[in-house]
């Protein structure tokens, strides 16, 4: 677990979700972290389905659909599944391997971070602005049609 760790901080400013956060924080509010890999085509999320787990990319490029609809994509270091976990809702879409994805599977302390004001504020500021990327690159790619 500590190498999955390692590779988070390594990554952290690649990671929009851990920008800005100190090791220590990151360290101290990741649990239950394994890799996970998915096959074209596998469903690494359903929509309607209830977890706190969030992921991020390694490699591959996942789809993001609503119902029936394709909303967007995932590209590498993208966090997702961030919403659900935050507001403890089921997931709002399905998100299926485009080609052969890693992943990096866990989930966050929140009890913890409520301790830890200073890490909280950051990752939640996180949380907002990766949603706010995910919202603004879904209308750039409604207005232009280039859903894959």
């Amino acid at each position: 677990m500590e190498q999955i760790i390692e590779r988070i901080i390594k990554l952290k400013n690649k990671i929009n979700l851990f920008k800005n956060m100190e090791d220590k924080d990151i360290r101290l509010i990741l649990k239950d972290i394994k890799f996970v890999g998915y096959q074209t085509g596998e469903t690494i999320i359903k929509e309607g389905d209830t977890s706190d787990e969030l992921y991020i990319l390694l490699d591959g490029k996942c789809k993001v659909n609503v119902g029936t609809t394709n909303v967007g994509v995932i590209e590498v270091n993208q966090a997702f599944g961030e919403f659900s976990a935050i507001t403890k809702s089921p997931r709002h879409a399905t998100i299926r391997a485009l080609k052969p994805c890693k992943v990096i599977s866990f989930k966050i302390a929140f009890d913890i971070l409520e301790k830890e004001l200073k890490g909280f504020s950051i990752l939640y500021k996180n949380f907002v602005d990766e949603l706010i990327l995910k919202v603004d690159a879904t209308n750039l790619e409604k207005r232009k049609g280039t859903f894959v």
